[in-house]
């Protein structure tokens, strides 16, 4: 499996609130009844490897996906689920500064 890193540094907007994609993964595959937003991204790996920045368009960033239940209703059995390929979400190391 091939992966590509990403990095981005601008904030981008989801409903009206900015979003920072500090770096991560882009998401290779989401249920096709799920709504997945995309944004324009640095390719990071290229950027350390050939010391050139390419920006790269329609990269899959966020999924959103609503579960039904057997009967394919939204009930208390059904639940969301959201991917973000963001891995700096995941802790505070980024807002660290050095000291």
């Amino acid at each position: 499996m091939h992966v590509t890193l990403y990095t981005c540094n601008v904030s981008t907007r989801i409903a009206c609130l900015p979003v920072y994609y500090a770096s991560g993964t882009s998401l290779a595959r989401f249920p096709k009844d799920g709504i997945v937003l995309t944004d324009s991204l640095k390719n990071q790996g290229h950027e350390v490897v050939k010391g050139e920045s390419v920006t790269v368009t329609n990269v899959p960033v966020l999924g959103l996906y609503q579960t039904k239940t057997l009967n394919n209703s939204e009930s208390m059995a059904s639940g969301r689920i959201v991917l973000y390929g963001d891995s700096n979400c995941l802790d505070n190391s980024h807002l660290q500064k050095g000291g």
